[in-house]
Protein backbone atom coordinates (compact mmCIF):
# COMPACT_ATOMS: atom_id res chain seq x y z
CA UNK A 1 0.00 0.00 0.00
CA UNK A 2 1.17 3.14 -1.10
CA UNK A 3 1.67 5.74 1.28
CA UNK A 4 -0.91 8.08 0.14
CA UNK A 5 -3.25 5.15 0.02
CA UNK A 6 -2.60 4.73 4.03
CA UNK A 7 -2.77 8.08 5.25
CA UNK A 8 -6.81 7.94 3.08
CA UNK A 9 -7.52 4.66 4.58
CA UNK A 10 -6.50 5.75 8.17
CA UNK A 11 -8.67 8.79 7.75
CA UNK A 12 -11.41 7.29 6.75
CA UNK A 13 -11.62 4.67 9.49
CA UNK A 14 -10.66 7.11 11.93
CA UNK A 15 -14.24 8.99 10.62
CA UNK A 16 -15.85 5.90 10.55
CA UNK A 17 -15.36 5.57 14.70
CA UNK A 18 -16.08 8.93 15.80
CA UNK A 19 -18.14 9.14 18.92
CA UNK A 20 -19.41 11.72 21.63
CA UNK A 21 -18.56 11.58 24.49
CA UNK A 22 -20.04 12.92 28.11
CA UNK A 23 -23.59 12.61 29.01
CA UNK A 24 -26.14 13.33 26.52
CA UNK A 25 -28.50 16.01 27.28
CA UNK A 26 -32.18 14.69 28.21
CA UNK A 27 -35.04 17.25 28.27
CA UNK A 28 -35.93 17.48 32.31
CA UNK A 29 -39.51 16.28 33.58
CA UNK A 30 -42.08 18.87 34.03
CA UNK A 31 -42.05 19.46 37.17
CA UNK A 32 -45.39 20.27 39.13
CA UNK A 33 -47.25 20.80 35.71
CA UNK A 34 -49.81 18.17 36.69
CA UNK A 35 -50.62 20.24 39.80
CA UNK A 36 -54.14 22.82 39.44
CA UNK A 37 -54.11 26.11 40.26
CA UNK A 38 -53.95 26.67 43.91
CA UNK A 39 -56.95 29.37 43.78
CA UNK A 40 -60.01 27.68 41.89
CA UNK A 41 -61.60 29.71 38.61
CA UNK A 42 -64.83 30.30 41.38
CA UNK A 43 -62.72 32.83 43.22
CA UNK A 44 -62.34 35.52 40.35
CA UNK A 45 -63.16 36.08 36.59
CA UNK A 46 -60.34 33.36 35.36
CA UNK A 47 -61.30 30.62 32.48
CA UNK A 48 -59.13 27.56 32.25
CA UNK A 49 -58.73 28.24 28.58
CA UNK A 50 -55.99 28.68 26.31
CA UNK A 51 -54.24 32.84 27.15
CA UNK A 52 -54.71 35.11 24.93
CA UNK A 53 -51.55 35.90 22.60
CA UNK A 54 -52.44 39.34 21.99
CA UNK A 55 -53.63 39.94 25.34
CA UNK A 56 -53.20 43.65 25.41
CA UNK A 57 -56.20 43.98 22.66
CA UNK A 58 -58.67 42.43 25.08
CA UNK A 59 -58.38 46.20 26.75
CA UNK A 60 -60.51 47.52 24.10
CA UNK A 61 -57.66 50.22 23.99
CA UNK A 62 -56.53 51.22 20.23
CA UNK A 63 -53.60 53.61 21.75
CA UNK A 64 -52.26 50.87 23.70
CA UNK A 65 -52.13 48.22 21.27
CA UNK A 66 -50.21 50.89 19.18
CA UNK A 67 -47.67 51.33 21.49
CA UNK A 68 -47.37 48.06 22.46
CA UNK A 69 -46.38 47.25 18.90
CA UNK A 70 -44.33 50.18 18.85
CA UNK A 71 -42.32 49.02 21.67
CA UNK A 72 -41.99 45.89 20.30
CA UNK A 73 -40.13 47.21 17.40
CA UNK A 74 -38.24 50.12 18.94
CA UNK A 75 -37.65 49.14 22.29
CA UNK A 76 -33.66 49.66 22.80
CA UNK A 77 -33.73 46.62 25.35
CA UNK A 78 -35.38 44.42 22.89
CA UNK A 79 -33.02 45.71 19.73
CA UNK A 80 -30.38 45.18 21.86
CA UNK A 81 -31.20 41.45 23.03
CA UNK A 82 -31.60 40.56 19.12
CA UNK A 83 -28.09 42.05 18.51
CA UNK A 84 -26.67 39.60 21.98
CA UNK A 85 -28.66 36.93 19.56
CA UNK A 86 -26.62 37.96 16.36
CA UNK A 87 -23.47 37.62 18.39
CA UNK A 88 -24.46 34.14 19.24
CA UNK A 89 -25.24 33.39 15.98
CA UNK A 90 -22.08 33.91 14.90
CA UNK A 91 -20.37 32.10 17.51
CA UNK A 92 -22.08 28.90 16.58
CA UNK A 93 -20.57 29.57 13.14
CA UNK A 94 -17.05 29.75 14.87
CA UNK A 95 -17.58 26.50 16.58
CA UNK A 96 -18.82 24.81 13.97
CA UNK A 97 -15.58 25.74 11.31
CA UNK A 98 -13.68 23.22 13.65
CA UNK A 99 -15.33 20.65 11.63
CA UNK A 100 -13.49 22.25 8.99
CA UNK A 101 -9.71 22.02 7.42
CA UNK A 102 -7.72 25.17 7.95
CA UNK A 103 -5.85 26.44 4.77
CA UNK A 104 -3.23 29.48 5.00
CA UNK A 105 -1.34 30.98 2.21
CA UNK A 106 1.91 31.71 3.04
CA UNK A 107 4.87 33.56 1.57
CA UNK A 108 8.29 34.93 2.88
CA UNK A 109 11.90 36.15 0.88
CA UNK A 110 14.96 35.54 3.49
CA UNK A 111 18.09 36.70 3.19
CA UNK A 112 20.87 34.55 4.61
CA UNK A 113 24.35 33.81 5.44
CA UNK A 114 25.71 30.40 5.33
CA UNK A 115 28.39 29.55 7.83
CA UNK A 116 31.79 28.73 5.90
CA UNK A 117 32.32 25.44 7.95
CA UNK A 118 29.04 23.99 7.74
CA UNK A 119 28.80 20.79 6.17
CA UNK A 120 27.55 22.06 3.04
CA UNK A 121 30.82 23.85 1.59
CA UNK A 122 30.53 27.07 0.38
CA UNK A 123 31.63 27.66 -3.18
CA UNK A 124 30.72 29.05 -6.47
CA UNK A 125 27.40 27.18 -6.89
CA UNK A 126 26.60 27.61 -3.08
CA UNK A 127 27.33 31.44 -2.37
CA UNK A 128 27.56 32.02 1.12
CA UNK A 129 24.86 35.17 1.31
CA UNK A 130 21.61 33.49 -0.01
CA UNK A 131 17.75 34.77 -0.81
CA UNK A 132 15.66 32.14 -0.27
CA UNK A 133 12.27 32.28 -1.81
CA UNK A 134 9.33 30.46 0.11
CA UNK A 135 5.42 31.03 -0.85
CA UNK A 136 2.56 28.10 -0.71
CA UNK A 137 -0.79 26.71 0.77
CA UNK A 138 -0.40 25.09 4.80
CA UNK A 139 -3.36 23.08 5.72
CA UNK A 140 -3.98 21.83 9.24
CA UNK A 141 -7.32 19.62 9.97
CA UNK A 142 -8.18 18.26 13.31
CA UNK A 143 -10.64 15.16 12.88
CA UNK A 144 -13.34 14.90 15.24
CA UNK A 145 -13.06 11.50 16.38
CA UNK A 146 -14.42 12.10 19.96
CA UNK A 147 -17.07 14.50 19.29
CA UNK A 148 -14.97 17.12 21.46
CA UNK A 149 -15.92 20.17 18.58
CA UNK A 150 -19.64 18.78 18.17
CA UNK A 151 -20.35 19.16 21.71
CA UNK A 152 -18.73 22.73 20.95
CA UNK A 153 -21.46 23.22 18.64
CA UNK A 154 -24.13 21.75 20.52
CA UNK A 155 -23.39 23.81 23.76
CA UNK A 156 -23.15 27.28 21.43
CA UNK A 157 -26.45 26.12 20.08
CA UNK A 158 -28.17 26.06 23.36
CA UNK A 159 -26.74 29.33 24.54
CA UNK A 160 -28.14 30.33 20.96
CA UNK A 161 -31.77 29.30 21.94
CA UNK A 162 -31.15 30.43 25.59
CA UNK A 163 -30.65 34.72 24.18
CA UNK A 164 -33.15 33.48 21.78
CA UNK A 165 -35.28 32.82 25.40
CA UNK A 166 -34.45 35.77 27.01
CA UNK A 167 -34.85 37.89 24.49
CA UNK A 168 -38.41 36.51 24.45
CA UNK A 169 -38.64 37.80 28.11
CA UNK A 170 -37.19 41.01 27.77
CA UNK A 171 -39.92 41.79 25.16
CA UNK A 172 -42.35 39.97 27.29
CA UNK A 173 -41.30 42.81 30.07
CA UNK A 174 -41.46 45.65 27.31
CA UNK A 175 -45.00 44.70 27.08
CA UNK A 176 -46.04 44.36 30.21
CA UNK A 177 -44.01 47.78 30.95
CA UNK A 178 -45.83 50.12 28.50
CA UNK A 179 -49.60 48.27 29.65
CA UNK A 180 -48.87 49.20 33.26
CA UNK A 181 -47.52 52.49 32.26
CA UNK A 182 -50.45 53.05 29.85
CA UNK A 183 -52.84 52.09 32.60
CA UNK A 184 -51.78 54.06 35.22
CA UNK A 185 -51.63 57.14 32.86
CA UNK A 186 -55.03 57.11 32.29
CA UNK A 187 -55.84 56.28 35.98
CA UNK A 188 -54.02 58.86 37.20
CA UNK A 189 -55.83 61.61 34.76
CA UNK A 190 -59.07 60.02 36.34
CA UNK A 191 -57.95 60.76 39.61
CA UNK A 192 -56.96 63.84 37.87
CA UNK A 193 -60.55 64.86 37.16
CA UNK A 194 -62.00 63.73 40.36
CA UNK A 195 -60.05 65.96 41.87
CA UNK A 196 -61.01 68.86 39.90
CA UNK A 197 -64.91 67.89 40.13
CA UNK A 198 -64.52 68.13 44.28
CA UNK A 199 -62.36 71.53 43.48
CA UNK A 200 -65.92 72.72 41.56
CA UNK A 201 -67.81 71.33 44.39
CA UNK A 202 -66.23 72.77 46.68
CA UNK A 203 -65.90 76.08 45.16
CA UNK A 204 -69.45 76.49 45.15
CA UNK A 205 -69.76 75.33 48.74
CA UNK A 206 -67.27 78.28 49.56
CA UNK A 207 -69.35 80.65 47.18
CA UNK A 208 -72.44 79.65 49.31
CA UNK A 209 -70.73 79.56 52.88
CA UNK A 210 -69.77 82.91 51.48
CA UNK A 211 -72.98 84.74 50.95
CA UNK A 212 -74.69 83.45 53.78
CA UNK A 213 -71.60 84.98 55.86
CA UNK A 214 -72.15 88.15 54.17
CA UNK A 215 -75.33 88.14 55.58
CA UNK A 216 -74.86 86.86 58.51
CA UNK A 217 -76.11 83.78 58.57
CA UNK A 218 -72.49 82.07 59.10
CA UNK A 219 -69.66 82.68 60.86
CA UNK A 220 -66.10 83.65 59.50
CA UNK A 221 -65.28 80.64 61.07
CA UNK A 222 -67.46 78.51 59.12
CA UNK A 223 -66.06 80.40 55.76
CA UNK A 224 -62.48 79.89 56.84
CA UNK A 225 -63.26 76.12 57.33
CA UNK A 226 -64.59 75.75 53.62
CA UNK A 227 -61.67 78.08 52.24
CA UNK A 228 -58.90 75.42 53.94
CA UNK A 229 -60.94 72.90 52.68
CA UNK A 230 -60.90 73.99 49.30
CA UNK A 231 -57.35 74.90 49.24
CA UNK A 232 -56.14 71.69 50.53
CA UNK A 233 -57.54 70.03 47.91
CA UNK A 234 -56.42 71.77 45.19
CA UNK A 235 -53.33 70.92 46.39
CA UNK A 236 -53.48 67.84 45.56
CA UNK A 237 -53.49 68.42 42.22
CA UNK A 238 -49.57 69.23 41.43
CA UNK A 239 -48.51 66.25 42.13
CA UNK A 240 -50.67 64.25 39.96
CA UNK A 241 -49.83 66.74 37.04
CA UNK A 242 -46.15 65.68 38.22
CA UNK A 243 -47.28 62.03 37.90
CA UNK A 244 -48.82 62.07 34.68
CA UNK A 245 -45.96 63.75 33.28
CA UNK A 246 -43.45 61.14 34.74
CA UNK A 247 -46.03 58.33 32.99
CA UNK A 248 -45.86 60.08 29.49
CA UNK A 249 -42.37 60.48 29.81
CA UNK A 250 -41.59 56.77 30.57
CA UNK A 251 -44.50 55.54 27.98
CA UNK A 252 -41.99 57.79 25.18
CA UNK A 253 -39.15 55.69 26.19
CA UNK A 254 -40.55 52.57 26.42
CA UNK A 255 -41.14 52.97 22.69
CA UNK A 256 -37.61 53.87 21.69
CA UNK A 257 -38.69 58.09 21.58
CA UNK A 258 -37.37 60.68 23.74
CA UNK A 259 -38.87 61.80 26.50
CA UNK A 260 -41.32 64.59 25.39
CA UNK A 261 -42.63 63.06 22.22
CA UNK A 262 -46.04 61.68 23.38
CA UNK A 263 -46.67 64.32 25.53
CA UNK A 264 -49.31 65.60 22.84
CA UNK A 265 -50.19 62.66 22.09
CA UNK A 266 -51.06 61.18 25.54
CA UNK A 267 -51.64 64.89 27.47
CA UNK A 268 -55.65 64.41 26.33
CA UNK A 269 -57.41 62.29 28.80
CA UNK A 270 -59.26 59.25 28.26
CA UNK A 271 -61.12 56.29 29.96
CA UNK A 272 -59.42 53.70 32.06
CA UNK A 273 -59.15 50.72 29.47
CA UNK A 274 -61.99 47.92 29.49
CA UNK A 275 -61.79 44.94 32.19
CA UNK A 276 -62.50 41.77 30.77
CA UNK A 277 -64.84 39.74 32.37
CA UNK A 278 -63.16 36.37 32.11
CA UNK A 279 -59.62 36.05 31.87
CA UNK A 280 -58.53 32.76 30.41
CA UNK A 281 -55.03 31.33 31.93
CA UNK A 282 -55.03 27.72 30.86
CA UNK A 283 -53.04 25.15 32.89
CA UNK A 284 -50.36 25.19 35.25
CA UNK A 285 -48.45 22.85 32.51
CA UNK A 286 -49.21 25.42 29.96
CA UNK A 287 -47.13 28.04 31.83
CA UNK A 288 -44.08 25.86 32.41
CA UNK A 289 -44.03 25.27 28.77
CA UNK A 290 -44.54 28.54 27.95
CA UNK A 291 -42.59 31.11 29.98
CA UNK A 292 -39.08 32.05 28.21
CA UNK A 293 -37.36 32.31 32.21
CA UNK A 294 -38.01 29.06 32.24
CA UNK A 295 -36.99 27.50 28.63
CA UNK A 296 -33.68 29.93 28.48
CA UNK A 297 -32.87 27.82 31.80
CA UNK A 298 -33.61 24.79 30.30
CA UNK A 299 -31.25 25.34 27.42
CA UNK A 300 -28.50 26.84 29.94
CA UNK A 301 -28.71 23.49 31.53
CA UNK A 302 -28.47 21.40 28.01
CA UNK A 303 -25.15 23.84 27.13
CA UNK A 304 -23.98 22.50 30.49
CA UNK A 305 -24.27 19.56 30.06
CA UNK A 306 -22.33 19.38 26.50
CA UNK A 307 -19.65 21.56 27.75
CA UNK A 308 -19.08 18.38 30.06
CA UNK A 309 -18.78 16.26 26.75
CA UNK A 310 -16.39 18.86 25.22
CA UNK A 311 -14.02 18.86 28.13
CA UNK A 312 -14.13 14.80 28.31
CA UNK A 313 -12.86 14.62 25.00
CA UNK A 314 -9.90 16.68 25.74
CA UNK A 315 -8.47 13.39 27.65
CA UNK A 316 -8.12 11.35 24.51
CA UNK A 317 -6.18 11.58 21.67
CA UNK A 318 -6.31 14.42 19.22
CA UNK A 319 -5.83 13.40 15.48
CA UNK A 320 -4.53 15.84 13.00
CA UNK A 321 -3.84 15.27 8.90
CA UNK A 322 -1.41 18.19 7.80
CA UNK A 323 0.03 19.03 4.69
CA UNK A 324 1.54 21.92 2.66
CA UNK A 325 1.98 22.36 -1.36
CA UNK A 326 4.25 25.34 -2.72
CA UNK A 327 7.73 26.05 -3.89
CA UNK A 328 11.06 26.95 -2.43
CA UNK A 329 13.89 28.37 -4.24
CA UNK A 330 17.38 30.14 -3.66
CA UNK A 331 16.46 31.85 -6.85
CA UNK A 332 14.02 33.93 -8.31
CA UNK A 333 14.79 33.16 -12.06
CA UNK A 334 13.76 29.34 -11.43
CA UNK A 335 11.12 30.13 -8.37
CA UNK A 336 8.11 29.19 -9.66
CA UNK A 337 9.80 26.22 -12.14
CA UNK A 338 8.59 22.43 -11.33
CA UNK A 339 11.56 21.79 -9.99
CA UNK A 340 11.31 24.06 -6.98
CA UNK A 341 7.72 22.39 -5.99
CA UNK A 342 7.74 21.08 -2.89
CA UNK A 343 4.80 19.04 -1.03
CA UNK A 344 4.61 16.93 2.20
CA UNK A 345 1.05 15.31 3.54
CA UNK A 346 0.93 13.53 6.79
CA UNK A 347 -1.28 11.73 10.14
CA UNK A 348 -0.08 13.09 13.32
CA UNK A 349 -1.53 12.55 16.68
CA UNK A 350 -0.79 14.41 20.46
CA UNK A 351 -2.65 12.81 23.57
CA UNK A 352 -2.63 14.63 27.32
CA UNK A 353 -0.22 12.42 28.70
CA UNK A 354 0.45 14.19 32.06
CA UNK A 355 -1.41 17.66 32.72
CA UNK A 356 -1.07 17.78 36.49
CA UNK A 357 -4.87 17.21 36.44
CA UNK A 358 -5.97 20.22 34.64
CA UNK A 359 -8.39 17.97 32.41
CA UNK A 360 -9.82 16.11 35.32
CA UNK A 361 -10.43 19.31 37.09
CA UNK A 362 -11.96 21.40 33.93
CA UNK A 363 -14.18 18.25 33.89
CA UNK A 364 -15.22 18.43 37.51
CA UNK A 365 -16.11 22.21 37.07
CA UNK A 366 -17.93 21.68 34.39
CA UNK A 367 -20.17 18.85 36.19
CA UNK A 368 -20.64 20.90 38.92
CA UNK A 369 -21.68 24.03 36.77
CA UNK A 370 -24.35 21.13 34.95
CA UNK A 371 -25.70 20.51 38.73
CA UNK A 372 -26.12 24.11 39.03
CA UNK A 373 -27.71 24.43 35.98
CA UNK A 374 -30.15 21.81 37.13
CA UNK A 375 -30.79 23.57 40.21
CA UNK A 376 -31.70 26.92 38.60
CA UNK A 377 -34.05 25.34 36.40
CA UNK A 378 -36.13 23.95 39.24
CA UNK A 379 -35.94 27.07 41.16
CA UNK A 380 -37.35 28.78 38.03
CA UNK A 381 -39.74 26.61 37.55
CA UNK A 382 -40.62 26.96 41.42
CA UNK A 383 -40.21 30.96 40.70
CA UNK A 384 -42.58 31.05 38.33
CA UNK A 385 -44.97 29.26 39.61
CA UNK A 386 -44.87 31.54 42.83
CA UNK A 387 -45.05 34.38 40.19
CA UNK A 388 -48.36 33.42 38.53
CA UNK A 389 -50.48 31.98 41.76
CA UNK A 390 -49.12 35.19 43.33
CA UNK A 391 -50.52 37.08 40.50
CA UNK A 392 -53.67 35.26 39.84
CA UNK A 393 -54.52 35.87 43.49
CA UNK A 394 -53.83 39.22 43.54
CA UNK A 395 -55.94 40.31 40.96
CA UNK A 396 -58.74 38.13 42.47
CA UNK A 397 -58.45 40.41 45.82
CA UNK A 398 -58.16 43.76 43.72
CA UNK A 399 -61.24 42.88 42.39
CA UNK A 400 -63.36 42.30 44.95
CA UNK A 401 -61.99 45.49 46.56
CA UNK A 402 -63.24 47.09 43.64
CA UNK A 403 -66.55 46.15 43.54
CA UNK A 404 -66.92 47.05 47.40
CA UNK A 405 -65.68 50.32 46.66
CA UNK A 406 -68.54 50.99 44.11
CA UNK A 407 -71.03 50.18 46.73
CA UNK A 408 -69.45 52.94 48.94
CA UNK A 409 -69.04 55.30 46.32
CA UNK A 410 -72.44 55.21 45.53
CA UNK A 411 -73.34 55.58 49.21
CA UNK A 412 -71.08 58.09 50.07
CA UNK A 413 -72.21 60.43 46.51
CA UNK A 414 -75.77 59.82 47.69
CA UNK A 415 -75.01 61.38 51.71
CA UNK A 416 -73.23 63.93 50.20
CA UNK A 417 -76.59 65.31 48.05
CA UNK A 418 -78.14 64.39 51.08
CA UNK A 419 -75.80 66.50 52.96
CA UNK A 420 -75.73 69.42 50.84
CA UNK A 421 -79.44 70.07 50.80
CA UNK A 422 -80.02 69.88 54.47
CA UNK A 423 -77.49 71.81 54.93
CA UNK A 424 -79.38 74.36 52.38
CA UNK A 425 -82.15 74.18 54.47
CA UNK A 426 -80.73 74.90 57.43
CA UNK A 427 -81.23 71.51 58.56
CA UNK A 428 -77.38 70.48 59.04
CA UNK A 429 -74.32 72.15 60.25
CA UNK A 430 -71.60 73.21 57.85
CA UNK A 431 -68.83 70.70 59.66
CA UNK A 432 -71.49 67.65 58.92
CA UNK A 433 -71.13 69.13 54.72
CA UNK A 434 -67.09 69.47 54.86
CA UNK A 435 -66.91 65.93 56.50
CA UNK A 436 -69.59 64.61 53.87
CA UNK A 437 -67.50 65.95 50.67
CA UNK A 438 -63.74 64.88 52.37
CA UNK A 439 -65.56 61.48 52.37
CA UNK A 440 -66.82 61.26 48.98
CA UNK A 441 -63.65 62.54 47.53
CA UNK A 442 -61.90 60.01 49.51
CA UNK A 443 -63.98 56.99 48.58
CA UNK A 444 -63.96 58.31 44.90
CA UNK A 445 -59.88 58.27 44.51
CA UNK A 446 -59.88 55.34 46.58
CA UNK A 447 -62.15 53.22 43.96
CA UNK A 448 -60.32 55.03 40.63
CA UNK A 449 -57.28 53.59 42.79
CA UNK A 450 -58.38 50.32 42.81
CA UNK A 451 -59.66 50.28 39.14
CA UNK A 452 -56.58 51.08 38.37
CA UNK A 453 -54.38 48.18 40.17
CA UNK A 454 -57.07 45.60 39.42
CA UNK A 455 -55.70 46.39 35.81
CA UNK A 456 -52.07 46.72 36.76
CA UNK A 457 -52.49 43.08 38.86
CA UNK A 458 -54.28 42.12 35.15
CA UNK A 459 -51.34 42.82 33.24
CA UNK A 460 -48.96 41.49 35.90
CA UNK A 461 -50.91 38.16 35.66
CA UNK A 462 -50.63 38.11 31.81
CA UNK A 463 -46.98 38.86 32.26
CA UNK A 464 -46.37 35.91 35.01
CA UNK A 465 -48.35 33.35 32.13
CA UNK A 466 -45.36 34.28 29.95
CA UNK A 467 -47.58 35.19 26.70
CA UNK A 468 -47.39 37.35 24.25
CA UNK A 469 -44.14 37.17 22.66
CA UNK A 470 -45.27 34.85 19.94
CA UNK A 471 -47.42 37.65 18.44
CA UNK A 472 -44.08 38.78 17.32
CA UNK A 473 -42.05 35.92 16.23
CA UNK A 474 -40.83 36.05 12.41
Amino acid sequence: MTFKKLIISSVCALSLVGCSLGPDFKQPQLLYGDKPWVKKASESNAGFTDIEQRWWQSFGDPQLTALVEKAAIENFDIRIAQKNLEQADALISQARSGLFPNVDAEGSLTRRQISETAAIPVGPGNPRIQDFYSTGLVSNWELDIFGGTRREISAAYARYQSLEEQKRDTLLLVLSEVARNYVELRGTQKRQAIIQSNIDLQQRTADLVKRRFDIGDASEFDYSRTLAQLQSTKARLPNVDGQIDTLIYRLSVLTGQPPEALKDELSLAKALPFNPEIVPIGLRSDLLRRRPDIRAAERELEAEVNDIGARTADLFPKFTLTGNIGYESIGADDFLSSASRVWSIGPGISWPIFSAGRIRAQINAEEAGAEAAALEYEKTVLLALEDAESAFTQYGRELETRNQLKQAVATRNNNLELSRKRYESGLDSLINLIDTEREALTSQEELVASETQTLVKLVRLYKSLGGGWESFEH
